[in-house]
């Protein structure tokens, strides 16, 4: 992964903060080192430096400079010399709290610094969680991250796909209702009132029966069609006026469409208030919200039903019965135009 300019602006601060602490360690140490006599620890274990502690400029240099201990011990040892080193000395003294002052403001820089460190990997933490915190976990009190507002909008679009598909199926059952070929079952034991009306015509003598089976496959087909919401058809199975509204309700309602899920159109509008840069919505942009937008428009018009029951219906039998179930079979052909 790339080094962001936040990393790099953290690893020099860190290193700064790292320097002006070894600055103030260097000074604690100088100040309250021993005179020759007394130094036990001399620098790098040289005798030669008994009384003398390292310091190191702004430039990296590092000297040994005579520690105040030692400056007094010379002092009083040389006092021939002693006008020269009281000079020295004065110089020297003022300058302790004054270094003492610096390495006070060091420490102070470097515990700004480290807060400053803290609250900066604080917000890329945050900016990130913003960004990919997993679905349905709030960043803020109801309030999500844009992969949970992604997440959840492919679902809706998914189900919307799904509520689609059975509103498909449920036409082609009704369609297979209508005009299913002849001997052959729609569900066991059942044929379509297309079979039911060439039984008729081919043999008057079950015209009754062929009415009754024709009746059924109607109804059964009206019920493929239009059987109200929620309204099972089968077990498990409903109509194509259901799973039209479901479809619709999954792309673009307003509410929940079940506990705690939502439409596509729902998902969409909360992702655009996530406004992160990258994030772009064209998954579900400008994809269709109703059956007719998905391209359903499959459908008999009336002029091709009334051809094709035509040239099956036996005009000379004259049989009432059999007149009735070509009716009803026609009828039945009707209730086939579903979501046209």
């Amino acid at each position: 992964m790339a080094t962001t300019d936040t990393e790099v602006i953290l690893q020099e601060l860190r290193a700064m903060i790292g320097g002006w602490t070894a600055n103030t360690d260097q000074l604690k140490d100088w100040l309250g080192g021993p005179d020759r006599d007394n130094d036990t620890t001399p620098p790098e274990g040289n005798a030669a430096l008994k009384g003398f502690r390292p310091l190191t400029d702004a430039a990296g240099n590092t000297y040994h400079v005579m520690t105040p201990a030692e400056m007094e011990r010379f002092s009083n040892e040389n006092a021939s010399k002693v006008d020269d080193v009281a000079q020295w000395h004065s110089e020297l003294v003022p300058l302790v709290p004054v270094m003492q002052q610096h390495a006070n403001d060091a420490r102070t820089a470097a515990t700004t610094a480290t807060g400053a460190v803290s609250a900066s990997e604080t917000a890329r933490d945050k900016a990130q969680q913003w960004a990919e915190e997993v679905e349905d976990t709030e960043v803020e009190t109801g309030q999500f991250s844009a992969k949970h507002h992604a997440s959840k909008s492919a679902g809706s679009a998914t189900t919307a796909l799904d509520a689609k598909a059975q509103a498909i199926a449920a036409r082609d059952k009704g369609q297979q209702w209508a005009e299913e070929v002849e001997d052959t079952e729609v569900e066991t034991g059942q044929f379509s009132a297309k079979h039911h009306a060439l039984k008729s015509a081919a043999d008057a003598g079950v015209a009754s029966s062929a009415k009754t089976g024709a009746e059924t496959a109607q109804s059964k087909a009206q019920q493929w069609a239009s059987a109200a919401p929620d309204f099972e058809v089968e077990t498990g199975q409903y109509s194509a006026l259901h799973w039209s509204g479901v479809s619709q309700q999954w792309a673009e309602g307003t509410g929940e469409i079940e506990p705690g899920k939502y439409s596509a159109k729902y998902w969409a509008e909360q992702a655009a208030q996530v406004v992160l840069g990258d994030i772009l919505w064209t998954a579900v942009k400008g994809k269709p919200t109703t059956i007719g937008g998905y391209g359903i428009t499959d459908a008999y018009t009336q002029t091709q039903i009334d051809t094709q029951l035509a040239t099956k219906a036996d005009t000379d039998h004259g049989h009432a019965d059999l007149a009735g179930a070509i009716q009803e079979a026609k009828s039945l052909a009707m209730a086939a135009l579903i979501l046209g």
